[in-house]
Protein backbone atom coordinates (compact mmCIF):
# COMPACT_ATOMS: atom_id res chain seq x y z
CA UNK A 1 0.00 0.00 0.00
CA UNK A 2 2.87 2.39 0.87
CA UNK A 3 4.50 1.66 -2.50
CA UNK A 4 1.23 2.43 -4.28
CA UNK A 5 0.77 5.73 -2.41
CA UNK A 6 4.37 6.73 -3.14
CA UNK A 7 3.98 5.93 -6.84
CA UNK A 8 0.74 7.87 -6.96
CA UNK A 9 2.42 10.88 -5.33
CA UNK A 10 5.27 10.83 -7.85
CA UNK A 11 2.81 10.69 -10.76
CA UNK A 12 0.80 13.58 -9.28
CA UNK A 13 3.91 15.74 -8.89
CA UNK A 14 5.00 14.92 -12.43
CA UNK A 15 1.62 15.89 -13.89
CA UNK A 16 1.61 19.13 -11.86
CA UNK A 17 5.08 20.11 -13.08
CA UNK A 18 4.06 19.31 -16.65
CA UNK A 19 0.98 21.51 -16.35
CA UNK A 20 3.00 24.44 -14.98
CA UNK A 21 5.63 24.10 -17.69
CA UNK A 22 3.01 24.15 -20.43
CA UNK A 23 1.20 27.23 -19.07
CA UNK A 24 3.44 29.84 -20.62
CA UNK A 25 3.15 32.45 -23.33
CA UNK A 26 4.84 30.08 -25.76
CA UNK A 27 1.77 27.88 -25.52
CA UNK A 28 -0.33 30.70 -26.96
CA UNK A 29 1.93 31.34 -29.95
CA UNK A 30 1.04 29.39 -33.06
CA UNK A 31 3.13 30.03 -36.12
CA UNK A 32 1.32 29.69 -39.48
CA UNK A 33 2.04 26.51 -41.38
CA UNK A 34 2.80 28.51 -44.50
CA UNK A 35 2.35 31.94 -46.04
CA UNK A 36 1.92 32.82 -49.70
CA UNK A 37 4.56 35.38 -50.61
CA UNK A 38 3.25 38.55 -52.21
CA UNK A 39 5.58 38.15 -55.16
CA UNK A 40 4.01 34.74 -55.86
CA UNK A 41 0.45 36.00 -55.53
CA UNK A 42 0.90 39.06 -57.75
CA UNK A 43 1.30 37.01 -60.91
CA UNK A 44 -1.24 35.63 -63.38
CA UNK A 45 -0.81 32.18 -61.83
CA UNK A 46 -1.16 33.58 -58.32
CA UNK A 47 -4.36 35.43 -59.17
CA UNK A 48 -5.89 32.30 -60.71
CA UNK A 49 -5.03 30.37 -57.54
CA UNK A 50 -6.63 32.96 -55.28
CA UNK A 51 -9.72 32.97 -57.50
CA UNK A 52 -9.94 29.18 -57.27
CA UNK A 53 -9.79 29.55 -53.49
CA UNK A 54 -12.77 31.91 -53.61
CA UNK A 55 -14.72 29.44 -55.74
CA UNK A 56 -13.99 26.70 -53.21
CA UNK A 57 -16.15 28.50 -50.62
CA UNK A 58 -19.28 28.04 -52.73
CA UNK A 59 -19.91 24.74 -50.99
CA UNK A 60 -19.26 26.26 -47.59
CA UNK A 61 -17.09 24.73 -44.91
CA UNK A 62 -19.79 23.66 -42.47
CA UNK A 63 -22.37 21.04 -43.35
CA UNK A 64 -25.31 22.64 -41.56
CA UNK A 65 -24.32 26.27 -41.25
CA UNK A 66 -23.07 26.57 -44.79
CA UNK A 67 -23.58 24.01 -47.54
CA UNK A 68 -24.53 26.96 -49.73
CA UNK A 69 -24.47 24.94 -52.91
CA UNK A 70 -27.54 22.98 -51.81
CA UNK A 71 -28.74 24.98 -48.80
CA UNK A 72 -30.71 22.06 -47.42
CA UNK A 73 -31.02 23.47 -43.89
CA UNK A 74 -32.17 26.98 -44.79
CA UNK A 75 -34.07 25.97 -47.91
CA UNK A 76 -35.70 22.58 -47.49
CA UNK A 77 -35.83 22.16 -43.71
CA UNK A 78 -37.19 25.66 -43.04
CA UNK A 79 -39.92 25.10 -45.62
CA UNK A 80 -42.34 22.20 -46.08
CA UNK A 81 -39.96 20.25 -48.32
CA UNK A 82 -38.33 18.13 -45.59
CA UNK A 83 -38.21 17.49 -41.86
CA UNK A 84 -35.28 17.07 -39.53
CA UNK A 85 -36.57 13.73 -38.24
CA UNK A 86 -34.55 11.23 -36.14
CA UNK A 87 -34.11 11.78 -32.40
CA UNK A 88 -34.48 15.03 -30.49
CA UNK A 89 -30.75 15.15 -29.74
CA UNK A 90 -29.66 14.70 -33.35
CA UNK A 91 -28.78 18.05 -34.93
CA UNK A 92 -30.87 19.73 -32.26
CA UNK A 93 -30.26 23.34 -33.49
CA UNK A 94 -32.19 22.41 -36.61
CA UNK A 95 -35.46 22.17 -34.66
CA UNK A 96 -35.68 25.88 -33.79
CA UNK A 97 -34.76 26.76 -37.38
CA UNK A 98 -37.49 24.52 -38.70
CA UNK A 99 -40.06 26.00 -36.33
CA UNK A 100 -38.92 29.63 -36.75
CA UNK A 101 -38.09 30.31 -33.11
CA UNK A 102 -34.32 30.34 -33.46
CA UNK A 103 -32.28 32.91 -31.53
CA UNK A 104 -28.75 34.31 -31.75
CA UNK A 105 -27.36 31.41 -29.70
CA UNK A 106 -27.99 28.95 -32.52
CA UNK A 107 -24.58 27.57 -33.61
CA UNK A 108 -25.81 27.00 -37.16
CA UNK A 109 -26.38 30.75 -37.56
CA UNK A 110 -22.80 31.41 -36.46
CA UNK A 111 -21.55 28.90 -39.01
CA UNK A 112 -23.70 30.42 -41.74
CA UNK A 113 -22.40 33.93 -41.05
CA UNK A 114 -18.82 32.66 -40.92
CA UNK A 115 -19.07 30.78 -44.20
CA UNK A 116 -20.69 33.70 -46.01
CA UNK A 117 -18.13 36.26 -44.91
CA UNK A 118 -15.18 33.92 -45.38
CA UNK A 119 -16.35 33.70 -48.99
CA UNK A 120 -16.68 37.49 -49.17
CA UNK A 121 -13.15 37.89 -47.79
CA UNK A 122 -11.75 35.54 -50.42
CA UNK A 123 -13.55 37.35 -53.23
CA UNK A 124 -12.19 40.68 -52.00
CA UNK A 125 -8.69 39.19 -51.78
CA UNK A 126 -8.93 38.40 -55.48
CA UNK A 127 -9.78 42.02 -56.26
CA UNK A 128 -7.05 43.43 -54.03
CA UNK A 129 -4.32 41.16 -55.41
CA UNK A 130 -5.59 41.78 -58.93
CA UNK A 131 -4.97 45.51 -58.49
CA UNK A 132 -1.44 44.84 -57.27
CA UNK A 133 -0.77 42.44 -60.13
CA UNK A 134 -1.95 44.86 -62.78
CA UNK A 135 0.39 47.49 -61.37
CA UNK A 136 3.35 45.07 -61.37
CA UNK A 137 5.72 43.61 -63.94
CA UNK A 138 3.63 40.57 -64.90
CA UNK A 139 0.03 41.74 -65.34
CA UNK A 140 -2.82 39.71 -66.76
CA UNK A 141 -4.11 40.61 -70.20
CA UNK A 142 -6.74 43.33 -70.06
CA UNK A 143 -9.42 40.87 -71.19
CA UNK A 144 -8.59 38.29 -68.55
CA UNK A 145 -8.20 40.90 -65.83
CA UNK A 146 -11.72 42.15 -66.52
CA UNK A 147 -13.05 38.59 -66.45
CA UNK A 148 -11.34 37.87 -63.12
CA UNK A 149 -12.80 41.04 -61.64
CA UNK A 150 -16.24 40.02 -62.90
CA UNK A 151 -15.90 36.50 -61.47
CA UNK A 152 -14.80 37.86 -58.10
CA UNK A 153 -17.66 40.36 -57.97
CA UNK A 154 -20.15 37.64 -58.88
CA UNK A 155 -18.85 35.51 -56.01
CA UNK A 156 -18.95 38.49 -53.65
CA UNK A 157 -22.57 39.14 -54.58
CA UNK A 158 -23.43 35.44 -54.20
CA UNK A 159 -22.00 35.17 -50.67
CA UNK A 160 -23.74 38.35 -49.57
CA UNK A 161 -26.98 37.05 -51.11
CA UNK A 162 -26.69 33.87 -49.02
CA UNK A 163 -26.21 35.98 -45.90
CA UNK A 164 -29.15 38.16 -46.92
CA UNK A 165 -31.46 35.12 -47.14
CA UNK A 166 -30.94 34.28 -43.48
CA UNK A 167 -30.07 37.57 -41.75
CA UNK A 168 -31.79 40.09 -44.09
CA UNK A 169 -29.95 43.22 -42.92
CA UNK A 170 -26.26 42.71 -43.64
CA UNK A 171 -23.05 44.72 -44.08
CA UNK A 172 -21.92 44.66 -47.71
CA UNK A 173 -18.15 44.34 -47.44
CA UNK A 174 -16.12 45.45 -50.46
CA UNK A 175 -12.37 45.58 -51.00
CA UNK A 176 -10.36 48.05 -48.92
CA UNK A 177 -9.85 50.27 -51.97
CA UNK A 178 -13.58 50.40 -52.70
CA UNK A 179 -14.52 51.08 -49.08
CA UNK A 180 -11.87 53.71 -48.30
CA UNK A 181 -11.83 55.67 -46.10
CA UNK A 182 -14.41 53.43 -44.40
CA UNK A 183 -13.06 50.31 -42.68
CA UNK A 184 -14.82 46.93 -43.10
CA UNK A 185 -15.86 46.85 -39.44
CA UNK A 186 -17.50 50.27 -39.87
CA UNK A 187 -19.87 49.17 -42.64
CA UNK A 188 -23.44 49.33 -41.27
CA UNK A 189 -25.96 46.50 -41.50
CA UNK A 190 -29.04 48.65 -41.83
CA UNK A 191 -30.54 47.21 -45.02
CA UNK A 192 -30.57 43.99 -47.11
CA UNK A 193 -27.89 45.39 -49.48
CA UNK A 194 -29.93 44.60 -52.58
CA UNK A 195 -28.48 47.53 -54.53
CA UNK A 196 -24.91 46.36 -53.93
CA UNK A 197 -25.77 42.76 -54.76
CA UNK A 198 -27.38 43.82 -58.03
CA UNK A 199 -24.51 46.18 -58.87
CA UNK A 200 -21.91 43.41 -58.58
CA UNK A 201 -24.08 40.97 -60.52
CA UNK A 202 -24.63 43.51 -63.28
CA UNK A 203 -20.87 44.03 -63.55
CA UNK A 204 -20.52 40.28 -63.97
CA UNK A 205 -23.24 40.20 -66.63
CA UNK A 206 -21.57 43.02 -68.55
CA UNK A 207 -18.05 41.60 -68.45
CA UNK A 208 -18.26 37.80 -68.41
CA UNK A 209 -18.25 35.70 -71.60
CA UNK A 210 -21.16 33.48 -72.57
CA UNK A 211 -19.07 30.43 -71.70
CA UNK A 212 -15.61 29.20 -70.70
CA UNK A 213 -14.98 26.24 -73.04
CA UNK A 214 -13.21 23.39 -71.27
CA UNK A 215 -13.66 24.96 -67.82
CA UNK A 216 -16.93 23.62 -66.38
CA UNK A 217 -18.05 25.23 -63.16
CA UNK A 218 -16.64 28.66 -63.89
CA UNK A 219 -19.32 31.35 -63.68
CA UNK A 220 -20.38 32.93 -66.98
CA UNK A 221 -22.72 35.69 -68.16
CA UNK A 222 -25.82 33.50 -68.00
CA UNK A 223 -25.11 32.32 -64.46
CA UNK A 224 -24.89 35.96 -63.40
CA UNK A 225 -28.16 36.74 -65.18
CA UNK A 226 -29.87 33.82 -63.42
CA UNK A 227 -28.70 34.90 -59.98
CA UNK A 228 -29.74 38.51 -60.63
CA UNK A 229 -33.20 37.26 -61.64
CA UNK A 230 -33.24 35.23 -58.43
CA UNK A 231 -32.45 38.37 -56.43
CA UNK A 232 -35.30 40.24 -58.12
CA UNK A 233 -37.69 37.40 -57.27
CA UNK A 234 -36.70 37.60 -53.60
CA UNK A 235 -37.71 41.27 -53.75
CA UNK A 236 -40.98 40.39 -55.53
CA UNK A 237 -39.79 42.37 -58.55
CA UNK A 238 -41.15 39.79 -60.95
CA UNK A 239 -41.25 42.14 -63.93
CA UNK A 240 -37.47 42.65 -63.61
CA UNK A 241 -36.82 38.96 -63.09
CA UNK A 242 -38.49 38.00 -66.34
CA UNK A 243 -36.98 39.01 -69.66
CA UNK A 244 -39.81 40.07 -71.96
Amino acid sequence: MKIFIRALSIITVFITLLAFSSCSEEFLKKEPIGVGAGSVMTTPEGIESILTGAYSMLRGRNMFGGAMGTDWVYGSVTSDDSYKGTSAGDSSPMGPLESYYCNANCPYLVLRWTDCYNGVARANSVLEFLDLTQEGKTPLTNVRALQVEAEAKFLRAWFHFQANKVFEHIPYIKSLKELAPLLPEEVPNTDPAWSEIEEDLQFAIDNLPASFPGEPGRVDKYAAMAVKAHAHMYQKEFDKARIL
